[in-house]
């Protein structure tokens, strides 16, 4: 297996990609408490990640974006291989996720959300995904469209991380269905967030400031993770307590000033004039369909910007990551 001590530019291949980045957790039969807890310690996103970061993981990331940057997208990824589906997986990975581990806290580390939503979107079409990729590289496949300022992506993000969620609990051995239900209910609940932030502000505006964007009235202007250990991870991967407490603040920024603005009941948190997402029934319409996603994966609506796992998979860590 390649490691992150002999991977190197010189060796593009898809399988060293995957194996640097996916480890040891290359397919259900992987899904183990213990691969998911590597994974995401290595990937620095999900519920088992932390604010820590693996100094070798970061140079090889940064080596790949470095070089990326000395001869263009185009010719780094010239190799007909990266037509292939594993080709494709990995370069979508490195795209998406090495920026985000490198230029933290910078506009570069979302500099390829947009190239990497289309690739996203293109792999999706037709559920083509399904024939090509299985239930772990599928994951990776999704990801992409939880990082775009756009909210149809966002929808689609939570239909199929619904689905994912489905297949990975039915693929899995029945000792490991409970921690792999609480990673999945985990992933499901930041997509929603992530597109309830778009429905509330039609942007993400934790990235205001090293985007160099003008906040808007009723934005939060800075919003901390809620747990101590994830201050450093990425702020807007698949994580939800910064976009659940943007999602939280916003909802009660917009209420304490909502009879100062002398907005209409149940209107929307933005309206047109600072370029959100309309009335209040295109708003309500747009999060009817997020919720009607939601439902179909088993997830229940509590209140405002808090979601419920369905009753099977409820549980927490610790008590819901004990087994293999």
């Amino acid at each position: 297996m390649t490691t992150a001590g002999n991977i190197g530019i010189a060796e593009r291949s898809p399988e060293a990609v995957l194996d640097f980045w996916l480890g040891r957790l290359r397919t259900a039969a992987d899904a183990s408490r213990r691969n998911w807890q590597q994974g995401m310690l290595r990937w620095r996103i999900g519920p088992f990640a932390r604010g820590a970061e693996d100094p070798t993981i970061l140079r090889v990331q940064r080596e790949w974006c470095e070089q990326m940057h000395r001869e263009g997208l185009d010719r780094f990824f010239r190799d007909p291989v990266r037509d292939t589906p594993k080709g494709f997986l990995a370069k979508l990975i490195v795209l998406d996720q090495f920026p985000r581990g490198v230029y933290r806290g910078t506009a570069l580390a979302y500099a390829n959300d947009s190239l990497t939503a289309s690739l996203s979107w293109q792999a999706c079409e037709a559920d083509r995904e399904f024939a090509n990729y299985n239930v772990i590289e599928r994951f990776w496949i999704y990801l992409p469209l939880s990082h775009a300022e756009d909210l149809k992506l966002q929808e689609l993000s939570i239909e199929k991380f619904a689905r994912w969620s489905v297949d990975l609990i039915a693929e899995v051995s029945p000792e490991r269905r409970r921690i792999n239900q609480f990673v999945s209910w985990s992933m499901i609940k930041a997509a929603i967030e992530h597109a309830e932030t778009l429905l509330l502000f039609d942007r993400f505006p934790h990235r205001n400031a090293v985007m160099q964007r003008t906040h808007r009235g009723g934005e939060v202007r800075k919003a901390q993770p809620l747990f101590p250990a994830e201050r450093g991870a990425h702020d807007d991967d698949i994580g939800p307590s910064l976009i659940a407490q943007t999602v939280a603040a916003g909802v009660a920024e917009w209420e304490r000033t909502a009879p100062r603005r002398q907005r209409p009941r149940g209107s929307a948190p933005h309206g047109p004039d600072v370029g959100g997402a309309g009335t209040s029934l295109q708003w309500r319409e747009r999060h009817s369909r997020v919720r009607e996603s939601a439902a179909a994966a088993g997830i229940r609506w509590c209140s405002r910007a808090r979601w419920a796992a369905p009753e099977p998979a409820r549980c927490s860590p610790p008590s819901a990551s004990r087994g293999p």
